[in-house]
């Protein structure tokens, strides 16, 4: 593949990614400002975690994860880069769930120890942001250094990626709120 030509199914997980990494910087400002005593805006991180579950979960991550497997089974390389990532993905989702469970609990006046829930909502935080970053400088760039053109042209039929509901104004109404308060606090920092 050539190196100023990115494959459009590609390009559209890297966006994601930039729009996922937006998300992670307002939630750890919001968390800051939890710990700070400043705000309790739970229904932000509740919001948020239904999203991640919502669309990178079952959506972005399977897409991902088709490239992976087309890759490990096209290429005649060993590609111990790709190892453990489909993995990864459930693990992801399974704490991603937990999360937002907790996350609703809280807004049903639960029991829950916010401190606890507020570090690991920061430790999920900073385990995305480690996963993203091993895509953007590993994962990708292997992907388009050993897929052709043919092999990109095969995935866009079977791994279409889908828009981003929060960030695709066509269909941004069911996170609305969660969106409002993402730009409402701006990029952080």
């Amino acid at each position: 593949m050539s190196e100023e030509k990115i494959p459009p199914i590609l390009a559209a997980l890297q966006r994601d990614h930039r729009h996922f990494a937006r998300i992670i910087a307002v939630l750890e400002h919001e968390l800051e400002r939890i710990r700070n005593g400043e705000s309790e805006d739970w229904k932000l991180l509740a919001d948020s975690f239904e999203y991640f579950e919502a669309y990178p979960d079952l959506v972005h991550h399977p897409c991902e994860d088709i490239l992976y497997r087309y890759c490990r089974d096209s290429c005649d390389a060993s590609l111990p880069a790709l190892e453990g990532l489909e993995i990864e993905h459930g693990q992801i989702a399974k704490i991603t769930t937990t999360l937002r469970q907790e996350l609703e609990g809280i807004l049903a006046d639960g029991m829950i120890d916010r401190e606890l829930l507020a570090r690991q909502v920061q430790e999920y935080l900073a385990m995305q942001k480690a996963h993203m970053r091993r895509e953007e400088t590993k994962i990708f760039p292997l992907l388009r250094e050993l897929l052709r053109d043919e092999d990109w042209e095969t995935l866009e039929k079977v791994a279409t990626a889908a828009v981003d509901p929060l960030f695709d104004d066509a269909s941004r109404r069911a996170y609305d709120a969660l969106y409002r308060g993402i730009v409402s606090r701006g990029k952080p920092g």
